[in-house]
């Protein structure tokens, strides 16, 4: 199987929460698949995408 490369497009809200960490809109992430989590000030379940961190650190050098 082939690895592509993988990432997640900010929406207008997203981009003013997160524009200056991510200034071209796009997010570097490990996989398409979403996951269940439980955030601290949220009700139920929320699903989130795992950020790459890597990916992220190498382009923004």
């Amino acid at each position: 199987m082939r690895k592509y490369a993988t990432w997640a497009s900010l929406n207008e809200e997203g981009e003013r929460q997160w524009g200056e960490i991510f200034h071209d809109g796009t997010v570097p992430i490990k996989s398409i698949i979403q996951i269940p989590a439980k955030l601290k000030g949220v009700n139920g379940t929320e699903y989130v995408t795992d950020m790459d961190g890597l990916k992220l650190f190498r382009k923004r050098k």
